[in-house]
């Protein structure tokens, strides 16, 4: 009798532990399915404030007649009449006045920490990116209005420059369940013929407007010291340097792709998690062409 009271409470213990688990894995899931149509709604309403027809007069936050001569954001520079027509200033809730690219005006206003809007067309990939230098990963786990998700923002590498521009801009994001962030680019190693309809990405910064061409996808280690540390790349030394750096990219990749890179171009990375190996990571590379 006392053998099975025993038995009978152990499974009973059972019972209640993996009720316990089920409950706590079923609560996960509603909170991670809650939190990520959270963040989709949000970045649909951000890509739809991005227009591309003039504000209408009064918009909040937005001058087409500024008191102050518009100049470049970075050289300082008178701004050519034709690109006045693009640039608009806002004023920011901190009282800050300066100019971006019309289409981008009421998403900035809101975080300015966005440095410009990542586009692939045909895929999910149609974000803003954000730009802290002085502190590289905050929107590691933040998104656009700074809170905290397991899916986090596009952010930039933090020695890169966007707007001088650096010879290379590398950007990183989540590879995210729900296929959201840059689990898109999960495509180009799955699909072999995927990249041949979707070769060029846009990605604009809040002053210029700026399409690349894919010249190369491969995999990589992200560990420090092993694989290739393509994020250490943002100006190069020199045309040695650059074309080491392109050589290299066209070597590991995974597709053969004719277009190739020459000193003087501009470069983009875009960086996401990649399961085949432990701390990997699939790059896709691709040059400015516009």
């Amino acid at each position: 009798m006392k053998r099975f009271i025993t038995k009978k409470r152990i499974l009973i213990a059972l019972t209640v532990m993996l009720a316990a688990v089920f409950l706590f894995s079923g609560t996960q899931l509603i909170l991670y399915l809650a939190d990520s149509k959270k963040q989709k709604d949000i970045y649909t309403e951000l890509a739809q404030l991005v227009v591309t027809t003039p504000a209408p007069s009064g918009t909040p936050g937005q001058s087409d007649t500024p008191t102050e001569p518009k100049t470049d954001p970075v050289t300082g520079e008178p701004v050519a009449p034709e690109v006045q027509e693009d640039l608009v200033v806002v004023q920011l809730p901190n009282g800050v006045k300066t100019m971006v690219l019309r289409k981008y005006a009421q998403v900035y206003v809101l975080n300015p920490d966005m440095a410009g809007w990542l586009q692939i067309p045909g895929t999910n990939i149609n974000y803003p990116v954000m730009y802290t230098p002085n502190d590289p990963e905050y929107y590691l786990k933040r998104n656009f209005y700074k809170e905290k998700t397991a899916a986090g923002c596009l952010f930039m590498q933090s020695t890169c420059d966007p707007f001088a521009p650096s010879d290379n801009v590398t950007i990183y994001g989540h590879h995210m369940k729900d296929g959201s962030m840059f689990a898109d680019l999960m495509r180009y190693n799955r699909e072999p013929n995927f990249w041949k309809t979707h070769n060029i990405i846009t990605f604009d910064t809040i002053y210029e407007e700026h399409t690349y061409e894919i010249i190369s996808v491969f995999t990589t280690s992200g560990t420090a010291g092993k694989g290739f540390a393509f994020h250490t790349f943002d100006f190069a030394e020199n045309q040695e340097d650059f074309d080491r750096f392109v050589n290299t990219c066209k070597a590991l990749s995974q597709i053969k792709i004719e277009t190739t890179a020459e000193y003087g171009d501009k470069l983009l990375c875009l960086s996401t998690c990649e399961y085949s190996q432990t701390n990997g990571r699939l790059v896709v590379v691709a040059k400015q062409i516009s």
